[in-house]
């Protein structure tokens, strides 16, 4: 069984958060200040600069407290008064080191010191001076730790900056306690060296071990900060929380400590399925592996023919996987994705896993209902997970309604697209494994929009970020359409493959029996108009006789005050609702939020009242701490209700009579008033 323990950070993240923000030490703050100026940042990069301003600030502050120390120290030795310890370490005409040892005992009658009260007073405000130097030299020494443990610079870089640092400080040490006599008798470019042996003639041990420890401190930083992971909304089975914070933070070395190795020899250790244009028949299953893995045959059979004679009829097999040069050597793995098409609408399957010579897992999976079938049938909708008691509890009755499939709005494990979170996917996707799927018997497919905490930055931030088998883990961990789905037109028929990390898209369509489900970007990759919006336009004329729900992260309708999602209210407004309005859509998913909410059906911002109109559901906190925020008054009558808590969405197709049962639940059953939509209202003319 794998031991998970991760470290928190000190202090709260408030990126485009509208929970108030908590009580901490001031220093904390600079991540506050920090991670509103995140335009053309990653979230790692956000962090790394905020590590480095609060060690930043450790070193002002122990610098300052040194010089001050050192200064009240003089006060005893002052106005020439000087103390026995002085006169010892000032001794005049002392030739060289044996000299000055051969009349030691001149200073030490007896060989004892005779210390006064004052000598006593500046050796210990000598000691506490140098405690607080040494702390403020280590602070900036490891800052190249920092930048190099976020990939901000290299490992080697790291540890020659950090050495570069150390090296004047413990100069400095040797030159305080070497005899006066010795600096005064070898002035000039060769002092530290004179200065270097005299104190090792005098002291070798104590020399020798500070040149170990000159080494051995900035590899042990660079070791300790190796990779790391710093992300939020992440509740492990065991964690240390500093200042109530949520935040995790992890390096190769700790997750080497205390996780077991994630994918060892044997058994898959992540299996789950996502979804393609055409649900009811076809599937992506993405599978993790042990390295060693090179190649996976899947065998396949209806559930019914399986029972009857016990074999398989069909496989696939697959040598296409990636695999992730940035992860450690704990969370290495080959990530297979293999597709199987052709199969048999709204029909259970019995797939097998089969490598390394034997059979390696089994399990069921059904396709879902073609759009010609009268059959009922149950979807989960919700976003903002992240690894939590809320998100278990939530999974569990989402498995209780025996869903089809589960469609997330983004903001799935809060790795923040980051190689070296990987330990906070395997957290959130082994919920789907426990929570979900062994419950209901069998594998549910997954679609997921795209959130800010999946590719880690904020919405219009102009990243500039290579997509490559190292993430971000949205691309690398969800194959959801064919290559060239972004150029749809009702013409052209895609050649159903896996599409390679770098063809992956931010926005796709799923047809989920008659209904058309739309997965947006809301302006983390691709802006709300231009390519994407065209691509909207153009899947919806190509099935504008379907009625339509899309799922996206930023809501476009906000009962509490966002200044921070004011461009996504407005870029929503001018190029997604006219299209949601014109084109059939029933329903438009909204997250990242974090609370309660659903609108009346709307059409331009009125709410209608002849059945037709957009409702907005959300927004979000499936498994994160709900915001408590307080809506503004609704002077428009847009919305139905609101509350601060967390919930999904259960949405049952009825395509016998053509109806759409909404209903949402939260951590203690079933909350508002469920509402129906008649899919027949939803038919509508090209735009």
């Amino acid at each position: 069984m794998s031991r998970v323990l991760f470290f928190s950070s000190f202090f709260k993240h408030q990126k485009k958060s509208l929970v108030p923000k908590p009580k901490v030490h001031p220093h904390l703050m600079f991540f506050s200040i920090l991670s509103n100026f995140g335009t053309g940042r990653t979230y790692s990069e956000v962090f790394a600069i905020t590590f480095v301003a609060n060690v930043a600030l450790f070193w002002a502050i122990f610098g300052a407290a040194s010089v001050v120390i050192g200064l009240l120290a003089k006060k005893y030795v002052s106005k020439g008064k000087t103390s026995a310890l002085e006169n010892f370490y000032n001794m005049d005409s002392l030739p060289d080191v044996q000299q000055m040892m051969m009349n030691e005992s001149i200073a030490k009658p007896n060989g004892i010191i005779t210390m006064t009260e004052n000598d006593q007073k500046h050796k210990l405000l000598r000691y506490v001076e140098s405690l607080c130097s040494w702390i403020s030299w280590l602070s900036v020494a490891s800052l190249p730790a920092w930048l190099s443990g976020f990939g901000m610079m290299g490992v080697s870089q790291g540890m020659t900056l950090s050495l570069i640092i150390i090296a004047p400080r413990f100069l400095l040490s040797l030159m305080r306690n070497c005899p006066l006599s010795i600096i005064e008798n070898n002035q000039g470019g060769a002092l530290h060296m004179h200065v270097f042996m005299a104190m090792f003639k005098l002291h070798p041990k104590r020399v020798v071990a500070g040149l170990v420890l000159l080494v051995l401190i900035p590899t042990f930083m660079n070791s300790f900060t190796y990779k790391s992971c710093f992300n939020d909304h992440v509740d492990p089975t065991f964690e240390w929380k500093f200042y109530g914070g949520k935040y995790i933070y992890s390096s190769a070395l700790l997750r080497s400590i205390h996780l077991d190795k994630v994918c060892p020899p044997g058994p898959p250790c992540q299996l789950y399925a996502t979804l393609p244009f055409d649900t009811a028949t076809s599937v992506f299953l993405n599978i993790h592996t042990h390295v060693d893995v090179k190649e996976i045959t899947i065998n396949y059979e209806t559930e019914d023919a399986y029972n009857t004679n016990k074999k398989f009829s069909h496989k696939v097999v697959s040598s296409y996987f990636i695999q992730p040069s940035q992860y450690d050597s704990t969370g290495e793995r080959n990530i297979h994705t293999i597709l199987l098409e052709k199969l048999n609408p709204d029909t259970r399957y019995m797939i097998d896993v089969f490598y390394d010579g034997k059979s390696q897992k089994q399990t069921i999976y059904q396709t879902l209902p073609s759009s010609d079938s009268t059959a009922s049938f149950n979807l989960i909708y919700g976003g903002d997970l992240g690894f939590s008691a809320a998100s278990t509890t939530l999974s569990d009755t989402a498995a209780a309604q025996d869903p089809r499939a589960v469609i997330i709005g983004g903001d799935v494990s809060y790795d923040d697209g980051h190689a070296y979170c990987y330990h906070s996917f395997d957290l959130t996707m082994k919920i789907f494994e426990n929570n979900i799927n062994s419950k209901v018997g069998r594998l549910v497919p997954l679609i997921v929009a795209v959130g800010n905490h999946d590719v880690g930055w904020n919405s219009f931030a102009k990243v500039n970020v290579t997509v490559d088998e190292n993430g971000p883990s949205y691309y690398s961990g969800y194959a959801q359409h064919y290559p060239g789905a972004e150029a749809f037109t009702a013409e052209n028929a895609l050649e159903a493959k896996i599409p390679a990390v770098a063809q992956r898209k931010t926005y796709h369509a799923h047809m989920l029996g008659k209904v058309l489900n739309v997965a947006l970007d809301a302006g983390y990759v691709e802006g709300y108009g231009g390519v994407q919006g065209e691509w909207l336009k153009n899947i919806s004329n190509a099935y504008k006789s379907s009625p339509k729900m899309a799922i996206y992260h930023d809501p476009i309708f906000a009962p509490c005050k966002d200044k921070y999602g004011l461009a996504n209210t407005e870029q929503g407004l001018i190029h997604w609702t006219p299209i949601f309005e014109k084109s059939g859509f029933m329903a438009a998913f909204e997250h990242h939020t974090h609370y309660f909410k659903r609108t009346k059906a709307l059409k331009g911002r009125i709410p209608q009242e002849d059945g037709t109109g957009v409702v907005y559901l959300g927004s979000g906190s499936w498994g994160v701490e709900p915001n408590k925020c307080k809506p503004e008054k609704d002077t428009e009558g847009i919305y139905a209700s609101f509350g601060n808590i967390n919930h999904i969405w259960v949405i049952n197709i009825n395509q016998d009579t053509n109806k759409v049962h909404y209903q949402a639940y939260a951590l203690n059953g079933t909350v508002d008033t469920p509402f129906l939509m008649d899919m027949n209202l939803y038919s509508t003319p090209s735009i």
